[in-house]
């Protein structure tokens, strides 16, 4: 026969079962509560707008190549569907119509591709390679087949002269070969009197040609053209957008 009765362990059982229903909506309340503490801490911290630069840095990595001459290898950057910077000396063993091999690590998947060497900055470097060579030190390429990077982003060339000294910036390129970014600062607006940028972030052979990128506006306002040993990596030298646009506009290169 069935016991029909409310044993010790059926009250203990409908206790806690009842206890857990109360305690419930004190921790949805309590949820509640935090919720909005939780959002403004987000945004206090700069979480939501650190992860879309991040984002965007993604893309601008994306559209930044290895060029690869037969005989030297650099940096470039698109800055329209078929157009893309790089330094001259990256190209100096070469003439315009001919062609270099780029990859695009970054992009997903990689893409390997070949483009033409447009235009060259035609100022003679000299005997002797002076501050003032890397004012000019600019050449452009022209994808053979623009097709390949239709899903690229395109850099935008910003206004250097709104760049002050201390300023955040990115350097993308292709030290060695290997993909790259560093970070670091504009040390100085001039760099022994001449108006390039001196920068404090790592840059080595291979990095020549790649953009220097504001931080904050996530915009080109230099391209790496130059550095001194590994151990004065703070000497490290950028052309200004500024200058880079004066060259392509004198020259009549259209992007």
């Amino acid at each position: 026969m069935n016991h029909l009765g409310i044993t010790l362990q059926d009250r203990e059982r409908k206790r806690i079962q009842l206890k857990n229903k109360t305690d419930n909506p004190g921790y949805l309340f309590l949820a509640a509560c935090l919720l909005p503490l939780l959002i403004y801490g987000l945004y206090y911290f700069d979480v939501f707008s650190s992860a879309a630069k991040i984002s965007e840095f993604v893309e601008l990595e994306k559209s930044t190549a290895l060029v690869n001459t037969g005989t030297g290898a650099g940096t470039a950057f698109l800055i329209s569907e078929d157009k893309l910077l790089t330094a001259k000396h990256v190209v100096d063993d070469l003439q315009e119509g001919s062609s270099v091999t780029l990859l695009f690590k970054r992009a997903e998947p990689e893409i390997t591709t070949t483009a033409t060497v447009e235009w060259i900055d035609p100022t003679p470097a000299g005997a002797n390679v002076t501050l003032d060579y890397f004012l000019t030190d600019l050449a452009v390429l022209r994808l053979d087949n623009p097709s390949v990077a239709a899903d690229l982003l395109p850099l935008d060339l910003g206004v250097s002269a709104d760049i002050g000294s201390l300023s955040s910036i990115i350097v993308i390129g292709y030290p060695g070969g290997d993909f790259s970014v560093t970070k670091g600062n504009i040390n100085s607006d001039t760099y022994q009197d001449t108006d390039l940028f001196k920068i404090d972030a790592a840059s080595n052979p291979g990095n020549s040609g790649g953009p220097v990128i504001d931080e904050e506006t996530q915009t080109v306002i230099g391209m790496l053209v130059g550095g001194n040993s590994e151990l004065t990596q703070g000497s490290n030298i950028a052309n200004k957008s500024d200058n880079i646009l004066g060259l392509l506009e004198n020259a009549g290169v259209v992007w």
